[in-house]
């Protein structure tokens, strides 16, 4: 009332304005008393009513409709949601167990969007303002730039190398510009993405401090309730009669004399092996990059050095081009990253994962990361 009076006084009569303010002032009055009894809430009612009444008669043409206070309230919001998103956090929820142990499947994060410099949309990754530079360790959130039916796809990873470092690995280990990550390993353990595969552990340090990774160990995957082989292949992308041959010494003559050997429910507990050249030695080796296999994807941007002082001259390290990153996902063995596919375009990072904000274990709800 007071906005539309003091923006429309001079269209009022003086009669007109007198009863606008008296009018307001009643209201006002009523809704400063420090003790409003129950006996005037019909006196605040009426002088509402009577408040109400003088706008539409005197400045009705004036007045927002209620349709287009819902429309502006709405539009509103969604500019504000827009903005949080778009420059400040956004939410993401996690789709694999690529991140395993750090993200498990269902983890809701958020992701820092002003970390690396603000990312302008529709500009093909120009940024507003340079931000923060992308350190080794980093847990990031980015537009996958692999060719076919994932490209453009959100996937997270973490950062392994930035512009100019040289990397390999070798033993389950990072080696950066010649020399080993910093490793201390915890010992061996069921994987913790629910495989019933045995897996190594073991902690890295970054620049901001240290994480987990995990490394499938090559054999002694050990059954769980419900498994056939058929179930198990499928998991580890082999055949399942290859399994069965691979492990006719591990199983009684009743599996193998059955109809269908395959679909078979195995014991609990019984260790298979697993090792399979066609899918351990191709991206996920505990050797990278292959020597065959040092220029994985596209050469223009994937130029490789070896690295004047590495101990290892027969796995040649992967440079990291300029306005690049090459990322590796924590569960080592089953995440497909810069391994397969090459390096991250800066412009394609939208930001920094930093807290988890909602998990299926409550212990896990806040995590730092």
């Amino acid at each position: 009332s007071e906005k539309l009076r003091s923006k429309y006084l001079t269209t009022l009569s003086d009669r007109d304005a007198l009863l606008m303010d008296a009018a307001m002032q009643r209201v006002k009055g009523l809704l400063n008393e420090k003790d409003l009894k129950v006996k005037d809430i019909p006196a605040l009612e009426e002088s509402q009513e009577t408040l109400d009444g003088l706008l539409n008669t005197f400045l009705g043409s004036k007045r927002k409709s209620a349709l287009r206070e819902y429309v502006e309230s709405i539009l509103y919001a969604v500019a504000i949601a827009l903005l949080i998103r778009t420059a400040i956090v956004e939410p993401f929820k996690i789709p694999t167990g690529s991140m395993i142990p750090t993200l498990e499947i269902n983890d809701h994060i958020f992701v820092s969007k002003f970390t690396y410099g603000i990312r302008i949309p529709f500009t093909g990754g120009a940024r507003l303002g340079s931000g923060s530079p992308i350190e080794r360790g980093d847990i990031i959130v980015f537009e996958n730039p692999e060719p076919g039916e994932d490209e453009g796809k959100d996937f997270i990873k973490r950062v392994v190398g930035v512009p100019g470092d040289s990397v390999r690995m070798e033993n389950n280990r990072l080696w950066v510009n010649g020399e080993a990550v910093p490793t201390t390993p915890e010992g061996d353990n069921s994987c913790e993405d629910g495989s019933g595969r045995n897996c190594g552990f073991q902690e890295e340090l970054g620049a901001k401090g240290p994480y987990r990774t995990q490394h499938v160990l090559p054999t002694a995957y050990r059954t769980v309730e419900g498994d056939t082989f058929q179930s198990i292949a499928m998991r580890i992308g082999v055949r399942p009669d290859n399994l069965v041959t691979l492990n006719r010494h591990r199983i009684d003559g009743r599996i193998l004399s059955a109809a269908d050997p395959t679909a078979f429910p195995l014991p609990e507990g019984l260790p298979l092996q697993i090792r399979s050249p066609k899918r351990w030695n191709f991206g996920n080796s505990p050797q990278w990059p292959l020597p065959a296999k040092a220029c994985l994807g596209n050469t223009s941007l994937r130029p490789c050095f070896g690295t004047e002082g590495d101990e290892n001259p027969d796995y040649p390290a992967v440079r990291v081009p300029e306005d690049h990153v090459l990322v590796f996902g924590d569960n080592r063995d089953n995440s497909r990253d810069g391994r397969f596919w090459g390096f991250v375009p800066r412009s394609h990072i939208k930001g920094r994962a930093f807290i988890i904000w909602y998990a299926e274990r409550s212990e896990r709800i806040f995590t730092s990361l």
